[in-house]
């Protein structure tokens, strides 16, 4: 039997890394924040949020042809799509800014984008542990 040629813990690191990307990319945003800068950093997230998407879309393609997976399909769907939507609500912030012309941060914005880094990075190293579901 072929070995299983889709790494799909390594693809799940990758499409997790942009988050990490995207969220470390919001705290700097929401702690020296100017909305004359949103425009630009609005472009700059979703660059980062499409090749996040690039990531999602690969990990459904090769799964649309693999017969086995390391772990149940469903669960690597449902997984990468969770994935997807934490990465699409942190670019939907900077969007939301700029749509609704945010001039100033609510007073506690800054140390929320802290602790949105802060679990997207706890699930960046989760992530890591995943190869060894099994054992």
């Amino acid at each position: 039997m072929a070995k299983n040629k889709n790494d799909y813990f390594m693809l799940i690191e990758s499409q997790l890394a942009c988050c990490v990307e995207a969220s470390n990319y919001l705290e700097e945003i929401l702690c020296d924040y100017s909305f004359d800068r949103i425009p630009e950093q609005r472009d700059k997230m979703h660059i980062i949020e499409h090749e996040a998407d690039k990531i999602h879309h690969d990990i459904l393609s090769r799964l649309s042809v693999e017969f086995i997976t390391p772990i149940d399909q469903e669960d690597i769907l449902r997984l990468v799509q969770i994935l997807d939507d934490v990465t699409d609500a942190i670019d939907e912030v900077v969007m939301d800014f700029y749509m609704f012309n945010v001039i100033k941060l609510p007073q506690y914005a800054p140390e929320m984008s802290r602790i949105v880094n802060r679990c997207v990075k706890a699930l960046y190293e989760a992530s890591k542990e995943l190869k060894n579901f099994k054992k």
